[in-house]
């Protein structure tokens, strides 16, 4: 059976697998495209929002893992808020 060279049939490249955000940059007039940050995020993250920035603040992006929401800018350092649900 062929799945793309990927084989692993224990699982156990998958459980120590790292998740990573990363920033690319375009530069249209050299028709290039560069990485030009990447950071390890939690392995449980599933969700991404973009966080304006410009004249409005340093912007950034929020990491939604489970239960925890990460702020990570590559300017700043990462700030991580843990959320709790509640069952009522």
């Amino acid at each position: 059976m062929r799945n793309g060279g990927a084989q692993d049939p224990t699982g156990e490249a998958a459980s120590v697998a790292q998740k990573h955000l990363s920033l690319y940059e375009l530069d249209l007039g050299l028709n290039h495209v560069a990485r030009t940050w990447s950071d390890p995020v939690d392995n449980g993250a599933n969700l991404l929002i973009a966080v304006p920035g410009g004249a409005d603040g340093p912007g950034g992006v929020l990491v939604c893992a489970e239960n925890f929401i990460i702020y990570k800018n590559k300017d700043h350092e990462e700030v991580r808020v843990c959320v709790r649900c509640v069952d009522v």
